[in-house]
């Protein structure tokens, strides 16, 4: 099996904190995403998926508590076949 790499025009932003942590008020869009692989007792594997969306509300600024963020949220069990 071969894996190809397609080289990126752009070099992706340095991450710079604690700068970059939080909120970002000039982001129309911001998401944060949970990625993760557990085990169960019988040795079952299963892949775990969360991503968290805010869009802020132009009248009452970022994180709304009256407008609830779009959650999305994914379990696999990783030993299915198709």
């Amino acid at each position: 099996m071969r894996i190809h790499s397609t080289p990126t025009r752009f070099a992706p932003p340095k991450v710079r904190l604690p700068q970059d942590e939080g909120s970002h008020p000039e982001a129309k869009t911001e998401w944060w995403y949970l990625n993760g692989h557990l085990e169960d007792d019988q040795g079952r594997h299963y892949g775990i998926m969360h991503a968290l969306f805010d869009m802020p509300d132009a009248i009452h600024g970022r994180y709304n508590v009256d407008l609830p963020m779009m959650p999305g949220a994914t379990a696999l069990d990783t030993g299915l076949t198709l």
